[in-house]
């Protein structure tokens, strides 16, 4: 009975690793995000901008 058992355990701990492992690679594989996406986060990042002195607008404009 205590074979079984180890066993088991052993098999959860490798299935553990290999479900951890695959949620890795699902982080590192996202897909692109789509242009709605990419909007609302476009908006989101302007909002939390600090206002710029316009001055220096121009100036990186006439570079």
């Amino acid at each position: 009975m205590t074979k079984k058992r180890d066993d088991r355990a052993e098999l959860r701990g490798l299935i553990a690793k290999l479900d951890e492992a695959c949620r890795a690679d699902v982080r590192k594989h996202k897909k692109p995000l789509s242009r709605s996406a990419r909007l609302r986060q476009a908006e989101k990042e302007v909002k939390a901008a600090k206002p710029r002195d316009r001055r220096l607008v121009f100036k990186e404009m006439n570079r």
